[in-house]
Order: structure tokens, then sequence, then C-alpha cells
């Protein structure tokens, strides 16, 4: 696949975190590809396709949270079957046939694709053995003992998990069978996985461990539960903690012990939180991919219209005007080649493969995850000193202008908020940072495609905008911004990171100028939002939100609220204290005494 030269090179990338782990290209590659095969994706020669690249990357314990794809939309359209065809089988909706009927039948991946319908085929059909055989197709030794040399993703190990679960439902007399390979797999997943990586996997462990394994040993479940649970709590994770919660509450029972209060209280919370904004439950099971799309199509239209090029003239550098616009409207896929002059023409920066800078460093991308921590201070100035360490880090690489841009868009916001330039300064500064990737500092939002990076600025520029009294002016930006993500084809989920911060902001603006249904609104909305992409670290903000409003109209018209606005305050309040989030808690105690 196409990459442009200045981009990062994911294949080094992951060959470095390969060999920092001590495995062979054998152990990875395994039942995927052969090891010639990676072998020249890690020298990026030959890249695999979005799929098997997340499970390579998982069988080295890391995920691709990092990272943004370019995707055709053939390939989107085939994430999003296989995303909703789980989804509607673990909420019970009649589905009788595991057959990908989109664009023109095509799939990704042969050996992945036989995998996925068959597992959940076999899953729809109670048919163990079918289950086991979809298996096998990737993790060779099944269902004999696994060892640490088992390189396993975590799509891999939750096709196990459900594997266990589907058995012991109909045999729960068996579970001394399953024993040793859960055990083992809550031991891979605590030492092979990142910290974040674990999260999700190690609850979906512990909970069929607790649910199917009647050994007698309860408090071996008990530990295995505060674990899972405290995962969750500091990471900011909601998806299945209930679940969890209400696991290691009955594990106390059977004991008669009395579960820690606030175990108990954090449950019933989070059951009438569900309860009011209509959450389902289905989610806990699935496995979506970890990084964020963009889509081909889409990125070449804006370019073009960007650049006020007509489709005959960008078409008659490398194809048929026909084939141009089909490729514009995701009816056709490109080759390499092709690629290759359109970027150049187009003077598209993006690669296939992008993050928010460009290195070949895995550790580069953690402390960037760091740095972009600004929200959750611990210590004034830390920021700019790893902002100081990522520079001498990336060495030459440090003059991309594409890494210039980010070092200098979260310095700039360090030194705001501690009150070291003025806001005046700031804005000037953002707009200088626009315009290493932007022309004229982008005057028309809606004729470049803004990064991940250039969202942020404008969503700061924004702020700004609120922070002088112009909240019109700041509505303004945020509804470009917004209209950008809507009106693509790509789901508010696959751009987690520019979507969730700007619910947030529409809502506080929508606020400021008095607008409160529409401000309900969008926090009910980021409210569902929350709980679907499993992200605890926005809820606080939509439920404080509701309370703030009712609130106001208490002391503005005098409506007879008080109940209602205890209430969300209420809510906000244990989930603050439920993740740690004592700042949050404090102000919010303020409002309720």
């Amino acid at each position: 696949m196409y990459q442009h030269s200045e981009t990062l090179k994911i294949g080094k990338i992951y060959k470095g975190i390969r060999e920092a782990m001590g495995l062979s290209q054998e152990d990875v590659s395994a039942g995927l590809m052969s090891a010639k095969a990676l072998s020249r994706f890690e020298n990026d020669e030959n890249y695999p396709n979005s799929y098997m690249m997340q499970i390579l990357f998982e069988r080295v314990g890391k995920s691709l949270r990092h990272f943004i794809f370019m995707l055709s939309k053939s390939e989107y359209e085939y994430h999003l079957w296989r995303r909703d065809t789980v989804a509607q089988i673990l909420r019970g909706d009649s589905v009788h046939h595991v057959i990908y009927q989109g664009h023109k039948g095509k799939y990704i991946d042969k050996k992945l694709h036989w995998q996925f319908c068959t597992f959940w085929q076999g899953f729809l059909d109670n048919n163990l053995e079918q289950m086991q055989n979809a298996i096998v197709c990737t993790v060779k030794n099944y269902p004999n003992q696994l060892t640490m040399r088992n390189c396993l993703s975590m799509e891999e190990i939750s096709y196990i998990l459900l594997f266990v679960e589907k058995k012991l439902t109909v045999h729960p007399d068996k579970w001394q069978e399953e024993y040793a390979q859960i055990r083992f797999l809550l031991n891979y997943v605590e030492r092979m996985f990142d910290s974040e990586e674990i999260v999700e996997i190690y609850g979906r462990a512990v909970y069929v461990f607790g649910t199917y394994m009647d050994t007698p040993d309860i408090n071996e479940k008990i530990l295995f539960y505060k674990k899972a649970i405290e995962l969750k709590r500091r990471n900011f994770k909601i998806e299945g903690l209930d679940r969890l919660l209400e696991g290691i509450i009955l594990e106390f029972q059977k004991i008669n012990q009395q579960a820690p209060k606030d175990y108990e209280q954090m449950l019933n919370m989070l059951r009438k939180i569900k309860a009011e904004f209509h959450i389902d439950d289905y989610t806990f099971w699935q496995i979506k991919p970890t990084y964020e799309v963009y889509l081909l199509n889409e990125v070449l239209k804006i370019y073009r219209q960007e650049k006020n090029k007509a489709i005959k003239e960008i078409a008659q550098k490398c194809c048929s005007e026909k084939t141009y616009r089909a490729l514009e409207n995701g009816m056709r896929d490109a080759n390499d080649g092709t690629l290759a002059v359109l970027f150049d023409e187009l003077e598209i920066k993006l690669g296939i493969y992008n993050a928010d800078i460009i290195t070949d460093n895995y550790a580069d991308l953690i402390l960037v995850d760091k740095i972009k921590m600004v929200g959750k201070r611990a210590v004034q100035g830390e920021e700019l000193q790893l902002l100081e360490h990522l520079v001498q880090t990336l060495g030459d690489k440090a003059e991309y202008a594409q890494n210039r841009q980010f070092v200098e868009c979260m310095r700039d916001i360090a030194l705001y908020l501690d009150e070291k330039i003025t806001a005046e300064q700031y804005q000037e500064r953002l707009k200088y940072t626009l315009s290493y990737t932007i022309s004229e500092c982008c005057a028309d939002n809606t004729k470049h495609f803004l990064t991940r990076v250039e969202f942020m600025l404008m969503y700061y520029t924004a702020i700004l905008s609120r922070k002088s009294g112009n909240s019109e002016k700041g509505m303004e930006i945020v509804n470009e911004l917004w209209e950008q993500l809507v009106q693509s084809t790509v789901r508010l989920e696959d751009r987690d990171q520019e979507a969730a911060v700007l619910m947030i902001l529409r809502k506080n603006l929508s606020t400021d100028i008095f607008r409160y249904d529409e401000a309900l609104k969008i926090a009910t909305e980021g409210i569902e939002y929350c709980f679907n992409s499993g992200d605890a670290s926005k809820l606080y903000n939509f439920l404080f939100e509701i309370g703030w409003i009712y609130n106001e109209l208490i002391q503005e018209k005098n409506i007879f609220m008080k109940p209602q606005c205890r209430k969300y305050f209420e809510y906000a309040l244990c989930i603050s204290e439920m993740f740690y989030i004592e700042r949050n808690a404090s102000i919010i105690r303020k409002y309720l005494s």
C-alpha cells in the first residue's frame, strides 16, 4: 500500500516492538501469514490489511489506538458489517446466516473472514465444534494447553472466552476442563499487554472465570474481580464495569460477608444511569478496531476542492475521468501507483497509516499520549519537560512540519494554562501553528481535511472565543468542525477523540448562549456516546451539565426542579469518585451543599 515519504513507518515501529519483547517473526505470524510476508511488512515494503494489522499489533501486546488509518470505502464498509453483525447477534436480533453481501461481496482477508463467519455461525447454532474449528484457524494448538509462546490477539482471546462461556452454559459441570486455560489467559493478558490494552480483555476473562469456574476458592475470585474493577476505574473504562461489580458482590454473599459499600453504591448508580438513558449491554463482548479512521475517497475530494482543481485536471495525470470519479465516490479502489500520483498531485501529506507525529519509535507515541493528558495536570510544567524529551528523541524528524505543529500546539496550551502567555498571545500562536499545514490559516474549514492535531488547534481557537466572551463566534467554529465530522461516512466512534471534545464544547457554548434545550439534547447524546465507546473520562461533563442547567432554571424561572437538579449532580459525583477524578468531585460537592 502506498505510503508518502514523510510519514511514519508503521512496519519499522512494529519490528521494534517485536524485537524488544524477544519474539521471533515465526512467533507472531503463526497461523496468520508466512514469516517472509511479515518481514516485508516490517521493512515497510508491503502492508497487510487493516484487520491483519490489528491482530499483529495485539499479538505483541499493543493496540492501534495511537494510529489513524486511511481506509477505502469498501474496506470501511466491511468493518461496519462485522461490527454490526456481532452487535445484532449479541442483542439477540434475528440473524440466520453470517454472510457478507456488501461491496461486490468482497472481504478484506480470506482467512480472517472465514474465521469470523465460521465462529459466529457456530455461536448462533450452538455448535461448539464449529466455534472451536474457527479458533484453530489461527491458534493452531488449541484446545491443547496454550503457552506464553502462543502470541494471541484480543480477538482470538475473545473467541476463546466466548467458546468457554457457550460450552459451560450448556455443560456447567465441565468447568474443570477449562479452568487451567482461563487461568492461563488471565496470566497471559497481565504479562503481555500494556496497561491500557489489558483493561477490556482482562475484564472479560475475569467475568468468565468468576461466572463459570465453580472453584471453592472464593477469595481467588474476589482478588481477580478487584483487580479488574480497579483497572477499569484507573483507566476510565466503563464498559462491563457493572457486570464485574455484580460478580464481586455475589462472591461476597457466598461467604456471608458484606461487599465494600462503595461497590454497591457504584453498581446502583450505574444501573440508574443506564436505565434512564436506555443504555444497551451488548457492547461488552465486542472487539472494535482501536484506531481512528479517515476515508480515502473523502480525503481525495476535500484536497481536490481545496486546491480548486477540476476532476478532469486531476484524472489526466493517472487515469480516466470515469475512473477518478469512481475513486472519489468510493466505488473503486486505487492501486499503489495511482495513489502515489494522486497524493503528489494534490500535495496530500498524509499516509495510509498516520499518527499525531511522524516517528519510527513506538515509545514516542506513548510519550505523545502522556503529553496530551493536559487536562489531568499533576505537576505544573511537566508537559514542557515531556515535550523537550520528545523533541530530543525525534532527532532530525522534529523538524517535520507535522511534528513541529504538534510540539508547538501542546507547548502553547501548557504555557496558556500555566498563565505564562496571555489569551491574545495564545491566539496569535494558534494561527502561526496552523499555518504549518494549512495555507492562509484555513479561512474556509469546509475546504480542508483537518487532521487530529489541526482539529485540536481549531478546538482551542473556539475555546479562546468562549473565554473572551464571544460564545457565538466559538459556536460558529465548532459547528464547522462538527459538520465535517457528521458529513463523513465515518461513524463518530471511529473519530473518537475529535467527536468527544466537540460534543463537550458544543454543549458548553449552547449553555453560554442560553440554548438550554439544545445543550440538554447534546448532553444526553454525549452520555450515550460515552457508554457506547466505553470511555468514562468525559461522562462527568455531560451529567454535570444537565444538573447545572436544571439549577439555572430553578433560579431563573423558579421552577421546582430541585430533585432533578440534585439527581444529576449525584450521578456526576458518583462517576467522578468512581474514576478518581477528585477535582471534579470537589466541585460537585460544593453544588450539592
